[in-house]
């Protein structure tokens, strides 16, 4: 059965300059895999795991170049690890905080799994993908590994470095980058991907430990959790909703959104009662009472907001949903208020009672 698999927005942020200086265009780039830009300006916007692999797999090749996904990881400077950050630094030491990051990486994608593994002297923190086309994309591979790097040394020192970091690919041409960022000896064709730490790193406590900050925060990571548990009509509802201002939602692009087809898009909305049209028509239709009574909004901003082109095609949809033009409708609403503000308090008092029979 298909699972949606799907990564934080966060994740990208850094893609727009290394897009221009590479010579690539961001606006192209993006539309290829139907992403909007205002995707990557939330943070906590969930993109599908598949479209953000084809995507850097596609600025890669059109760029020429190889350490396209490393880039990002050095453009972006601090790293952005939403609230999982919480909770890591109340862990007691690196190992607890580890085996926390695998209970917990959900929140912030669940293409891949990391476990901690403490063998034969060795520590390693391994990636597990979960989808072989997820897998098979470099650029996402290496940016992913470096943000696993990026966490660690969060935890220990910005100083730390790695024994050693694995990628399961073939090296190709290794890039400089590789070492700038892991600042250790990069090895390419292992069985597995991940960094190999000292024992004594993940020995090393966290000073900043508290058990009771650590409950709270484990609890609001659990609430997250269970708040990302949406069913199949409510994450399209969700992308709709982003992508419906300015024109940009439609099935296409969900189904990228998803990393789906448009096909199987429209079947899995049927097995849940739904099509992708009323879903819409629902969304615009919900969003439109509370904004038309709001006479300070231009019709103009309206049909923008809900994902029209045009103030005429927002108007011809408007008339045929609700049989008046919005304009007179508001008209008419605008007196009803009027009408209503003008009634004496008794008889505005009357109008709140219940009729009794």
């Amino acid at each position: 059965m298909f699972r949606e698999l799907t990564i934080r927005a966060a994740l990208l942020r850094g893609i727009e300059p290394v897009a221009r200086e590479v010579g690539l265009n961001v606006t192209a780039l993006l539309e290829s895999v139907h992403f909007d830009r205002r995707y990557l300006e939330n943070p906590e916007a969930r993109l599908s795991a598949l479209s953000v692999c084809k995507l850097l797999e596609r600025a890669s090749s059109m760029s020429g170049i190889g350490d396209f996904g490393l880039r990002i990881v050095m453009q972006q400077g601090a790293p952005d690890f939403g609230p999982l950050a919480l909770l890591l630094r109340e862990e007691p030491d690196v190992r607890a905080a580890l085996h926390s990051l695998g209970t917990h990486l959900a929140i912030n994608t669940d293409a891949f799994d990391v476990r901690l593994i403490e063998e034969d002297g060795e520590a390693i923190l391994a990636q597990v993908f979960r989808l072989d086309k997820v897998a098979q994309g470099r650029q996402l591979v290496e940016l992913t590994c470096a943000r696993l790097v990026q966490i660690i040394r969060l935890l220990i020192s910005p100083t730390w470095r790695p024994n050693l970091v694995c990628f399961a690919h073939s090296a190709g041409t290794l890039p400089r980058s590789a070492y700038t960022l892991f600042r250790c000896p990069v090895e390419y064709g292992h069985d597995f991907t991940g960094v190999v730490l000292k024992p004594s790193d993940i020995e090393t406590p966290l000073n900043g430990a508290n058990s009771d900050a650590r409950r709270y925060a484990e609890a609001y990571l659990r609430s997250l959790r269970v708040g990302t548990r949406l069913n199949f009509g409510q994450r399209v509802e969700s992308i709709i909703l982003g992508l419906l201002p300015g024109g940009a939602a439609s099935a296409d692009r969900t189904a990228a959104q998803l990393g789906i087809t448009r096909r199987t898009l429209n079947r899995k909305l049927a097995e849940c009662g739904h099509s992708y049209s009323s879903l819409l028509q629902s969304i615009r239709t919900e969003i439109v009472h509370s904004l038309i009574e709001q006479q300070e909004i231009p019709l103009s901003e309206i049909a923008t907001e809900l994902g029209f082109r045009s103030l005429s095609a927002f108007s011809m949809w408007f008339r045929q949903t609700f049989g008046a033009s919005p304009s007179s409708w508001r008209r008419q609403h605008q007196a009803i208020q009027s009408e209503i503000m003008s009634l004496a308090p008794d008889e505005w008092q009357s109008m709140q009672k219940p009729v009794m029979d």
